[in-house]
């Protein structure tokens, strides 16, 4: 009985170092996707940036304008992502495996749902801050005369 019992911990264990290892590796997709992204829209806004700050925008306000031009489909991403997150929740725990798995895992933990939301958004920011920082350290003079 007890290696019966080891062998349904040890499936279960196996199956959580998958998931998280699965996890981690798309939060990483993500993270350098982000970054990627954020990298060429600022490379090709660079003319923009440059008339914003030789208009008098701060290199504060600028950084700002491309950290909440990144949060933005984030948040609707994470909108997204919870509402099904939630649906599939509510569809496991409807099936004969939710019974089994609901004594052990609890599926609809919020502080669970709260602490990936806010990995997600902190890797996001810590992407996107490079790219922004770099939108601030923009030269107005060196942009205006490339063309």
């Amino acid at each position: 009985m007890r290696t019966v019992a080891r062998l349904e911990t040890l499936f279960l264990q196996i199956a959580f170092s998958v998931s998280v290892m699965l996890g981690g590796l798309a939060l990483l997709l993500t993270v350098s996707g982000l970054f990627s992204v954020l990298s060429y829209l600022v490379e090709q806004r660079t003319r923009e940036i440059g008339v914003r700050m030789a208009l008098g925008a701060s290199g504060r306000a600028v950084t700002r304008l491309m950290l909440a031009q990144t949060i933005r489909p984030v948040m609707a991403g994470l909108i997204a992502g919870a509402g099904l997150a939630a649906a599939l929740a509510a569809a496991l725990l409807a099936t004969p495996a939710g019974a089994l798995i609901s004594p052990i895992v609890h599926v609809t933990d919020p502080v669970a749902y709260l602490a990936s939301l806010g990995v997600i958004v902190a890797a996001c920011l810590s992407a996107a801050w490079i790219p922004a920082a770099r939108a601030a350290k923009v030269d107005p003079m060196r942009t205006l005369r490339q063309e």
